[in-house]
């Protein structure tokens, strides 16, 4: 029982810290973007969006060079994966 309240209040602070993340992106996004590059302000979920998008392509980047935190990353399935798909 001590393993799932301790798995839940894991969960309830990476969402807390996601949906920080997001608020902050948010707010600089909308507060700079739109006058340097006159590109429109984004939403909340688009904000999330961009979060969930940048852990994607950094988690790629990460698996690309062969290592991820010291560790190797077999990433056959992920190869085989894109191959039947192409």
């Amino acid at each position: 029982m001590n393993r799932i309240k301790h798995h839940g209040s894991h969960i309830i602070k990476i969402t807390i810290a996601y949906l920080i993340a997001a608020l902050l992106l948010l707010w600089g996004w909308n507060s700079a973007i739109p006058d340097l590059f006159a590109l429109p302000t984004i939403q909340f979920k688009q904000s999330i969006g961009l979060i969930i998008l940048i852990g994607i392509v950094s988690f790629l980047l990460r698996c690309g060079r062969g290592h991820s935190r010291g560790k190797n990353v077999d990433l056959s399935y992920f190869s085989s994966f894109m191959k039947k798909r192409n």
